[in-house]
């Protein structure tokens, strides 16, 4: 059974049935999966989103030790897609702050993507506060409203300022079958170099000029990354 509408009738028939709980492992021993079929073995879950930027296949590859989630338009296996990594931001992203340039990031990476020829891929990564987690991106936000700039923050608080790794990211990248050779959307060096120690080549770095009006806190956060942490832009 390969239609889509097949398997959503086979979906409805199992789902009615009073005997047991349908499972997707219940339901992929029944079927063959078409346009819904998780390709990748390392993925847990897949699905398709119709956004501002167009269609993209999302795709869940792990949930622990943190979240992380792909959204790819376009046939990435070939010519020069955009590429992004991207943490998470919860005070930026779903709150709306203006002390952060990370929703700006998020916009113009989709945006990227939904312009280039080749189309792309964001990697959404749950390292929150820059690997700091939530609880601790809290208390470093408070002493950067004091004053402090980020890198201050996060040694008041006994943390390096940076303590992301790649590895999981371009391992997502790696899983979708991205083109070794990509644009990508970051001024972050140590994503550049993580990615280049994997195989890709960097054909272009994309500067993303954040179009909101920022607080003084997110100005002083930029400036802070480039002269202290060694930020492109």
């Amino acid at each position: 059974i390969c239609s889509a509408s097949a398997s959503l009738s086979v979906l409805r028939a199992a789902a009615s049935s009073p005997q047991k709980v349908v499972s997707i492992l219940d339901v992929r021993i029944q079927i063959t999966y078409s346009k819904y079929m998780i390709e990748n073995s390392l993925a847990i879950a897949k699905t398709v989103l119709e956004t501002d930027y167009g269609q993209f296949t999302v795709v869940l590859h792990q949930e622990t030790p943190y979240r992380i989630i792909s959204a790819s338009q376009g046939k990435i296996g070939v010519g020069v897609p955009v590429v992004r990594i991207h943490s998470s931001c919860i005070f930026s992203e779903v709150f709306h702050s203006l002390q952060c340039d990370c929703r700006d990031q998020l916009d113009a990476s989709f945006s990227a993507i939904s312009k280039n020829k080749d189309g792309g891929v964001l990697v959404y990564s749950d390292q929150e506060g820059r690997g700091l987690g939530l609880a601790g991106k809290f208390r470093v936000h408070d002493l950067e409203r004091m004053g402090m700039d980020t890198v201050e923050s996060y040694k008041v608080v006994g943390r390096d300022p940076e303590l992301r790794e790649y590895g999981r990211e371009v391992g997502a990248l790696h899983d979708l079958g991205v083109s070794k050779k990509i644009k990508l959307v970051s001024g972050n060096n140590d994503k550049r170099a993580a990615l280049e120690k994997a195989g890709y080549v960097i054909e272009e770095m994309i500067k993303v000029i954040p179009k909101r009006v920022l607080d003084p806190m997110a100005k002083r956060e930029l400036k802070t990354k480039k002269e202290v942490l060694g930020y492109e832009n």
